[in-house]
This record gives structure tokens, sequence and C-alpha cells, in this order.
């Protein structure tokens, strides 16, 4: 029904409703009433034209790993007309389950005025994003849908801080923070040897010097730059997570992937990233701020790096002297193949585990049992295995290897 049209219903109405008032013929008049009611109700059908205003807002804005984060969502009408029936809906990630409050509603604005949507999320290391709302305007009589679009996307990274994985001693030429066996520059003491001509005054054993006469040169452990390629498995099994409201195995090997990553870039290593699985791709070793963007967009899936078809591939990619971290649940034998096929072609494999497997059902004590068969085979491969509880800081985890190896 068109809008002229309807205001003509209406105007006819009206006349109709005062002659049965001046004649004394009220059946008459209620007749008019009702017609009057119908084109009002019909004009109603083409007065849909929202004007939605749309704000998020999260605090904090840069939350920390597991932090309860607060959501707003704030709709307001700016048309000059009532919407009677106004649909809300939050486009949450499927991996974000609200720990409280509401991410749907229904209402009716008037002009001006807002609805609120208030809920709470717990933050999961790495980048969420939440795109903007369903909006769905229907008209009072119900027969006309109109969907709004907006452009309230919120985007925040959550980082975990960087962890210190221990490796093997197999260095490169640059300096970095990996210790060695080699007397030289450094910090931490190593051996005092007889002074050469063009040593450093500073490096001059002074002490001894006072006390015998003798000149001698103090040596240091020499620090250099270890090349590492940190392995993240992408196979079919690493999908699975030991609740439905607990990150997959896939979530927390990438999480701990990036985090070694960030450690290794930030003391000075030149790292680079190979991802065996769904998706196979390779970045080469290199270090500083533009190598770290490069890692988290291949681990996070937004790039392929270098696209390669299978483990051999990535595996002839690797420099001779890389070390690798795999990063795998360890949930079947590809993971295994992959860590034995690393060590051997003669590189370092260290192994970091995230378990996902649930000790309390009959299966998972069964999937739990097989894990750690695994594990046995990889270290008796000479692969040096790291088995992460996921409920423990991983921080935790390393410390404990990092004493363990040392002895």
């Amino acid at each position: 029904m068109s809008r002229d049209l309807a205001a003509s219903g209406i105007a006819v109405a009206l006349i109709a409703v005062a002659a049965g008032i001046l004649t004394r013929q009220p059946g008459i008049a209620m007749i008019a009433v009702v017609g009057a009611a119908f084109a009002i109700y019909g004009r109603s059908e083409t007065a849909l034209d929202p004007d939605l205003e749309v704000e998020r807002r999260i605090e904090p804005r840069a939350p920390r790993p597991r932090e309860r984060v607060a959501v707003v969502l704030v709709v307001t009408n700016r048309g000059d007309g009532v919407l009677t029936d106004v649909r809300i809906r939050e486009s949450l990630p499927e991996e974000l389950t609200p720990l409280d409050g509401d991410t749907a509603c229904a209402s009716s604005l008037r002009p001006d005025e807002s609805v609120t949507l208030s809920y709470t999320l717990r933050a999961r290391p790495g980048r969420t994003v939440i795109d903007p709302p369903t909006i769905e305007c229907v008209s009072a009589n119900g027969r006309r849908r109109q969907t709004v679009e907006t452009t309230a996307r919120t985007e925040w990274h959550c980082r975990a801080p960087p962890v210190d994985v221990p490796l093997a001693q197999r260095t490169t030429a640059y300096t970095g923070q990996e210790q060695t066996d080699t007397g030289g520059e450094g910090i931490e003491f190593h051996s005092v040897r007889a002074y050469r001509s063009g040593d450093p005054l500073s490096r001059v054993d002074w002490n001894r010097l006072a006390s015998d006469g003798r000149l001698r040169t103090i040596e240091f452990r020499e620090t250099r730059a270890a090349s590492v390629v940190v392995v993240l498995d992408t196979t079919a099994s690493t999908t699975q997570r030991r609740g439905p409201d607990e990150p997959a195995g896939r979530t927390l090997a990438r999480q701990a992937a990036e985090r070694v990553v960030d450690g290794l870039l930030d003391d000075h290593n030149r790292v680079g990233v190979a991802t065996v699985g769904e998706r196979t791709g390779y970045l080469a070793p290199g270090a500083g701020r533009d190598q770290a963007i490069r890692a988290e967009r291949l681990l996070d899936g937004t790039s392929s790096g270098l696209a390669l078809d299978s483990l051999r591939a990535v595996r002839n990619h690797l420099p001779a002297d890389a070390q690798v971290v795999v990063c795998s649940p360890l949930l079947d034998d590809d993971a295994l193949t992959m860590a034995r096929a690393f060590r051997a072609a003669d590189h370092p494999v260290t192994l970091l585990s995230p378990s996902v497997t649930d000790p309390a059902t009959v299966g998972g004590t069964v999937e739990r049992i097989a894990r750690q068969r695994r594990i046995d085979r990889a270290r008796r491969s000479g692969v040096q295995v790291l088995d992460w509880r996921a409920d423990d800081p991983l921080e935790r985890t390393l410390d404990a290897a990092r004493h363990g190896w040392s002895r």
C-alpha cells in the first residue's frame, strides 16, 4: 500500500466518522473507525527507514590472557521515526563463550533512544575479532524486514609474554643470547689465558698482574645466536579439545609457538616458522620486528609464507645449522613422525606439547596413555620433549625442564 493511498484512506475514514456522528448513526462511525485503523496500520508498513548508530566498547582495551573483558554494545535510533521492533544479535566467534550478560535482544526505539547490550568475555591469547552485530528492523505489521549494515567491527590482540625455551647448543656466527663453551667476549667467566698483543685492556687480569707481574687475559663465555625454526602442527587431530569450553590443542600449540618465537627474537636469535598439516607453509629464519610480524601471520593463518606441499619439502628448506621446535598436542603419530623426521636430518629437535587429553573419561585415559607412549618414543629418538599441562603456566614447564636438563 503506497503512502498516498494510505493517507487518502485515512481522510475518507475521518469524513465517514464525522458523517456518522452528525446523522446519529453509530454503525457508520464504527465502520469508519475500523477503516481508519486499517489505513493507519497499512501506512506504518512504509514507515520503516532505520537510521541507527552502533558503538561497541571493550574494557580493558589491551587485555592480558584469560583476563575478563567487559563488552558494551550501544544501538541508538538517529532517525525521526519510531522503530517498533529492532532485533539485535552479537556476532561472536564460535570459540568465544560469554561468561555472563546478554548478547541478543529485541526492543522498540523512539528517536534518539538507545538500547544497550552488556556481557563479559574471557580474553584468549592472540588476535580476537568481533564482527559487526546483526541488526534487523521489522515493521509494525510484520510485513517488512530490513537488515541494517554497520561498521562496528572490534579487534584486539592479546599477547602472552615471551618465553625462553631451552635449546641445544648449536649456534651461528651471529651474536645472540645462547651460551657456548667457547671463550671470548661475553659476560660469564670462562677461563684465564696468557696475554696476547692486541687484547683489550678491559680484559686484562690486573689482580694477577699486581700479584706476580705476569700479564694474563680473562676469557668470558661467548654468546652466539641460534638459528631456530618453530614448527606448528596443523594436522586434523589438533582440533581436539579437553572440554566444550576449553581451547583446542591447535590453539594452545599456536599460542606456545608465538611465545617461543617472541622469546627467541627478543634474544637476537634468527627465527623461522613452518606449519605442517592442513596448511603447510614456511618462513626462512630472520631477525627483527618485521620477522616477528611475518611469523605471527603465518602462525595465525593470515599468511601462508612460502606455500609447500609436504613435510619433506619443509625439511628440505631448513638451514643445515637450524634447530627445530615442534609445537603439537601429539594426538596422533603424524606429529611424532614430524619430530623424528627433523631429528633424522641431524637437526636438534625440541617438542613442546600441550596436553588436551581428559583423564576424567575412559576415552581420555586411553588417549593420555597413547600420547605418553609417543612422548617416550620421541625421547628414545633423541627428541627433547616438553610436556606442558595446559592448566599450568607454560613458564613452569620450561623452568622445570631447564633445571632437569642442566643437571
